[in-house]
This record gives C-alpha cells, sequence and structure tokens, in this order.
C-alpha cells in the first residue's frame, strides 16, 4: 500500500508593499540589539526584503531566498557567524542578485502591485541553529544549509521589522 507523505501546505500571504517601496532601495535593515551582535557562535544572513516578500507571498514561509542563478525550489542559504560580515554583504550592491526583475515581476503577479526590482535589504540572525547546516571547508565563519529554514527561525527583532514592513503576521510552522 502507498502512503502518501505529508508535505506542507502553502499560506500565501497577502504582503502590503507600500512601507517597503516607499524606501530607499539602497536601505539596509538592521534592528538587531548590539548584544546580539556580539554573541558568539550566533548565524548570521544578508538578505533582499523583495526576496523574503516573494517567499511570504507565495506561501513559501522559509528564509531561504531566491537566488539570482537559482530555482525556487533551491534551498541552499548561506550564513555567517561574522556579523560584520553579514553586514558587509546586506550593504554590498550584488546582494540584490537574490532578487531579480523576474522576482519583482513573479511578486506583482502575487500581489497586484507594480514592485521595482531594487528594495532594500536585511540584517538578521537565526534562533539556534537551522537543521543540516555545515560548516564551509577552510572558510571558518561561513556555513550553509540545503534545508528549508523556518521564517519563525528568524531573530524576533528582525521578524517584528520584517512582519511590520510587509503588513503581515507569519504564522508558526504547522505543528508548533
Amino acid at each position: 500500500m502507498l502512503r502518501r507523505l505529508w508535505t506542507p501546505r502553502k499560506q500565501p500571504l497577502a504582503v502590503n508593499l507600500e512601507k517597503l517601496k516607499a524606501m530607499p532601495p539602497d536601505a539596509v535593515i538592521d534592528v538587531t540589539p548590539y548584544d546580539l551582535q556580539e554573541e558568539r557562535g550566533r548565524l548570521w544572513r544578508g538578505a533582499s526584503l523583495g526576496a523574503l516578500a516573494l517567499n511570504l507571498a507565495a506561501g513559501d514561509h522559509k528564509l531561504n531566498t531566491r537566488n539570482y542563478n537559482r530555482h525556487a525550489d533551491d534551498n541552499e542559504i548561506w550564513f555567517t557567524t561574522d556579523y560584520d560580515g553579514a553586514r558587509g554583504y546586506a550593504e554590498d550592491p550584488n546582494t540584490r542578485r537574490q532578487f531579480t526583475p523576474q522576482h519583482a515581476a513573479d511578486l506583482g503577479a502575487l500581489t497586484g502591485v507594480e514592485v521595482p526590482d531594487k528594495l532594500p535589504t536585511i540584517v538578521y540572525s537565526v534562533e539556534g541553529t537551522p537543521k543540516g547546516v555545515e560548516r564551509v571547508g577552510d572558510r571558518g565563519d561561513y556555513y550553509f544549509s540545503t534545508a528549508p529554514v523556518p521564517f519563525q527561525q528568524m531573530d524576533p527583532h528582525s521578524r517584528a521589522a520584517v512582519e511590520e514592513i510587509l503588513g503581515v503576521q507569519v504564522p508558526p510552522p504547522r505543528g508548533k
């Protein structure tokens, strides 16, 4: 007898893009308190708010953003233990490649709003260690995971900022 595997139910969220679109496209959202920035072993990431908005609008409540050369179902996500490195990545114009013109069109189709392809980024950390995280060879402060990292694992300060900017309340993962 074949058993059907459980797959997560997608819950698209009605993201409100007005605040995000009103921000300067080169803005970096960074609301983490200094004590978190100094915490040893914490995993940090710089990411496109547009890519996170696209995930939430599409019903993917995960932090794994669509990279410019990756498919939507590619869960690879990179972290660093260096806050300044993550901040530098968020400030780097190349980070904007996480959110391409095609992604902007996709988000526009989901929301009915015209979306620019240059949007602010965010620096955030994750609570605990996500599943499947591995250290990257001899690059001691870099880590990656190919497992989905739930949105709710974002540090509470950054999570609250993203939810407020996008006008959403992301429900906890099913079964939590």
